[in-house]
Protein backbone atom coordinates (compact mmCIF):
# COMPACT_ATOMS: atom_id res chain seq x y z
CA UNK A 1 0.00 0.00 0.00
CA UNK A 2 2.79 2.44 0.86
CA UNK A 3 4.64 1.80 -2.38
CA UNK A 4 1.44 2.42 -4.34
CA UNK A 5 1.41 5.91 -2.80
CA UNK A 6 4.95 6.63 -4.01
CA UNK A 7 6.88 5.87 -0.81
CA UNK A 8 10.09 3.82 -0.64
CA UNK A 9 8.35 1.49 1.79
CA UNK A 10 10.83 -1.38 2.12
CA UNK A 11 13.77 0.83 3.07
CA UNK A 12 11.76 3.09 5.36
CA UNK A 13 10.05 0.22 7.17
CA UNK A 14 13.35 -1.59 7.69
CA UNK A 15 14.85 1.54 9.29
CA UNK A 16 11.80 2.00 11.55
CA UNK A 17 11.96 -1.66 12.59
CA UNK A 18 15.70 -1.40 13.35
CA UNK A 19 14.95 1.57 15.60
CA UNK A 20 12.21 -0.44 17.36
CA UNK A 21 9.53 2.05 16.32
CA UNK A 22 7.46 -0.60 14.55
CA UNK A 23 7.20 -4.39 14.67
CA UNK A 24 5.99 -7.02 12.22
CA UNK A 25 3.92 -10.04 13.21
CA UNK A 26 3.41 -13.01 10.88
CA UNK A 27 -0.06 -14.52 11.15
CA UNK A 28 0.34 -17.16 8.46
CA UNK A 29 -1.73 -15.29 5.86
CA UNK A 30 0.60 -12.28 5.81
CA UNK A 31 2.47 -9.85 7.99
CA UNK A 32 0.84 -7.26 10.19
CA UNK A 33 2.59 -4.03 11.12
CA UNK A 34 2.12 -2.50 14.56
CA UNK A 35 3.51 0.58 16.22
CA UNK A 36 3.61 2.01 19.70
CA UNK A 37 0.55 4.06 20.66
CA UNK A 38 2.75 7.12 21.26
CA UNK A 39 4.11 6.98 17.70
CA UNK A 40 0.57 6.79 16.32
CA UNK A 41 -0.56 9.67 18.52
CA UNK A 42 2.44 11.76 17.46
CA UNK A 43 1.52 11.26 13.78
CA UNK A 44 -2.08 12.26 14.45
CA UNK A 45 -0.95 15.37 16.31
CA UNK A 46 1.26 16.40 13.39
CA UNK A 47 -1.69 16.10 10.98
CA UNK A 48 -4.08 18.03 13.25
CA UNK A 49 -1.59 20.75 14.19
CA UNK A 50 -1.25 21.95 10.59
CA UNK A 51 -4.92 23.08 10.38
CA UNK A 52 -6.28 22.83 13.91
CA UNK A 53 -9.80 24.17 13.31
CA UNK A 54 -10.11 23.16 9.67
CA UNK A 55 -10.38 19.36 9.48
CA UNK A 56 -11.34 19.53 5.81
CA UNK A 57 -7.71 20.54 5.16
CA UNK A 58 -6.28 17.51 6.98
CA UNK A 59 -4.53 14.84 4.92
CA UNK A 60 -6.09 12.15 7.11
CA UNK A 61 -9.47 12.04 8.85
CA UNK A 62 -10.22 9.60 11.66
CA UNK A 63 -12.38 11.56 14.13
CA UNK A 64 -16.00 10.61 13.38
CA UNK A 65 -17.52 14.03 14.14
CA UNK A 66 -15.04 15.77 11.85
CA UNK A 67 -15.67 13.25 9.07
CA UNK A 68 -19.43 13.68 9.36
CA UNK A 69 -19.04 17.48 9.28
CA UNK A 70 -16.81 17.34 6.20
CA UNK A 71 -19.14 14.94 4.35
CA UNK A 72 -22.46 16.48 5.46
CA UNK A 73 -21.39 20.00 4.53
CA UNK A 74 -19.60 18.99 1.34
CA UNK A 75 -16.31 20.42 2.64
CA UNK A 76 -14.10 17.77 1.11
CA UNK A 77 -10.86 19.03 -0.37
CA UNK A 78 -7.97 17.66 -2.37
CA UNK A 79 -5.88 17.67 0.80
CA UNK A 80 -7.61 14.57 2.18
CA UNK A 81 -5.71 11.36 1.37
CA UNK A 82 -7.04 8.86 3.92
CA UNK A 83 -10.31 8.40 5.84
CA UNK A 84 -11.28 5.90 8.50
CA UNK A 85 -14.97 6.20 9.33
CA UNK A 86 -17.77 4.33 11.05
CA UNK A 87 -21.04 3.81 9.24
CA UNK A 88 -23.96 5.40 11.08
CA UNK A 89 -27.54 5.99 9.91
CA UNK A 90 -26.83 9.73 9.72
CA UNK A 91 -23.63 9.71 7.71
CA UNK A 92 -23.89 11.04 4.17
CA UNK A 93 -21.38 9.19 2.05
CA UNK A 94 -21.95 11.06 -1.22
CA UNK A 95 -19.32 13.60 -0.11
CA UNK A 96 -16.61 10.95 -0.49
CA UNK A 97 -16.83 11.39 -4.25
CA UNK A 98 -15.63 14.99 -3.87
CA UNK A 99 -12.35 13.92 -2.26
CA UNK A 100 -10.60 13.73 -5.62
CA UNK A 101 -7.17 12.73 -4.22
CA UNK A 102 -8.40 10.23 -1.62
CA UNK A 103 -6.12 7.20 -1.69
CA UNK A 104 -7.24 5.09 1.29
CA UNK A 105 -10.78 4.50 2.52
CA UNK A 106 -11.38 2.34 5.58
CA UNK A 107 -15.06 1.90 6.45
CA UNK A 108 -15.71 0.36 9.86
CA UNK A 109 -18.96 -1.48 9.36
CA UNK A 110 -19.28 -4.22 11.96
CA UNK A 111 -21.38 -7.37 11.97
CA UNK A 112 -23.83 -5.93 14.47
CA UNK A 113 -24.24 -2.87 12.21
CA UNK A 114 -24.81 -4.84 9.01
CA UNK A 115 -28.52 -3.96 8.91
CA UNK A 116 -28.01 -0.30 9.83
CA UNK A 117 -29.43 1.69 6.93
CA UNK A 118 -26.69 3.49 5.04
CA UNK A 119 -27.69 6.88 3.63
CA UNK A 120 -26.61 6.01 0.13
CA UNK A 121 -28.06 3.84 -2.59
CA UNK A 122 -26.46 1.77 -5.31
CA UNK A 123 -27.21 4.32 -8.01
CA UNK A 124 -25.89 7.47 -6.33
CA UNK A 125 -22.81 6.11 -4.61
CA UNK A 126 -19.45 7.45 -5.65
CA UNK A 127 -15.87 6.54 -4.87
CA UNK A 128 -13.09 8.77 -6.18
CA UNK A 129 -11.08 7.17 -8.96
CA UNK A 130 -7.88 8.03 -7.07
CA UNK A 131 -8.57 5.26 -4.49
CA UNK A 132 -5.72 2.80 -4.09
CA UNK A 133 -6.91 0.99 -0.97
CA UNK A 134 -10.56 0.26 -0.18
CA UNK A 135 -11.60 -1.73 2.87
CA UNK A 136 -15.28 -2.04 3.68
CA UNK A 137 -16.38 -5.20 5.49
CA UNK A 138 -20.14 -5.81 5.42
CA UNK A 139 -20.45 -3.62 2.33
CA UNK A 140 -24.25 -3.26 2.01
CA UNK A 141 -24.70 -3.27 -1.79
CA UNK A 142 -24.56 -5.99 -4.43
CA UNK A 143 -21.92 -4.28 -6.61
CA UNK A 144 -19.52 -1.36 -6.67
CA UNK A 145 -20.72 1.86 -8.32
CA UNK A 146 -20.32 1.88 -12.09
CA UNK A 147 -18.89 5.42 -11.85
CA UNK A 148 -15.90 4.06 -9.90
CA UNK A 149 -13.21 3.36 -12.51
CA UNK A 150 -10.75 1.81 -10.00
CA UNK A 151 -7.80 2.28 -12.35
CA UNK A 152 -5.54 3.02 -9.37
CA UNK A 153 -6.93 0.36 -7.02
CA UNK A 154 -4.14 -1.78 -5.52
CA UNK A 155 -6.03 -3.50 -2.67
CA UNK A 156 -9.72 -4.30 -2.25
CA UNK A 157 -10.97 -5.85 0.99
CA UNK A 158 -14.72 -6.49 1.33
CA UNK A 159 -15.15 -9.45 3.65
CA UNK A 160 -18.62 -10.54 4.74
CA UNK A 161 -20.21 -8.14 2.27
CA UNK A 162 -23.42 -8.41 0.27
CA UNK A 163 -21.47 -7.82 -2.92
CA UNK A 164 -22.38 -10.38 -5.61
CA UNK A 165 -20.22 -9.02 -8.41
CA UNK A 166 -17.68 -6.24 -8.42
CA UNK A 167 -19.23 -4.25 -11.27
CA UNK A 168 -22.00 -4.48 -13.76
CA UNK A 169 -20.05 -5.55 -16.80
CA UNK A 170 -16.33 -5.77 -16.17
CA UNK A 171 -13.22 -3.75 -15.50
CA UNK A 172 -9.55 -4.28 -16.19
CA UNK A 173 -7.68 -3.60 -12.95
CA UNK A 174 -4.03 -3.57 -13.96
CA UNK A 175 -2.74 -2.26 -10.62
CA UNK A 176 -4.75 -4.60 -8.37
CA UNK A 177 -2.41 -6.74 -6.25
CA UNK A 178 -4.70 -7.98 -3.46
CA UNK A 179 -8.39 -8.76 -3.30
CA UNK A 180 -10.12 -10.25 -0.27
CA UNK A 181 -13.82 -11.06 -0.59
CA UNK A 182 -14.05 -13.88 1.95
CA UNK A 183 -17.54 -14.70 3.22
CA UNK A 184 -19.08 -12.32 0.71
CA UNK A 185 -21.84 -13.20 -1.76
CA UNK A 186 -19.51 -13.23 -4.81
CA UNK A 187 -20.07 -16.47 -6.71
CA UNK A 188 -17.34 -16.10 -9.34
CA UNK A 189 -14.59 -13.72 -10.30
CA UNK A 190 -12.70 -13.74 -13.59
CA UNK A 191 -9.00 -12.98 -13.20
CA UNK A 192 -6.51 -12.72 -16.04
CA UNK A 193 -2.79 -12.05 -16.08
CA UNK A 194 -1.73 -8.93 -17.96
Amino acid sequence: MLESCGFQARIGLRVLEQRSLITFHDYGFGSCLSMHDHIEEMGKNIVRRLHLDEPYKHSRLWIQEEIEDVLDNDLGSEATRCIRLKVTPDIVLEGIGNLKKLKCLFVDHRYEDRNVPVNIDEVSQYFPNSLRYLKWNYYPHWCLPKTFQANNLVELHMCDSRIKQLWIGGKVLTKLKSIILSSSKVTWLKMEDH
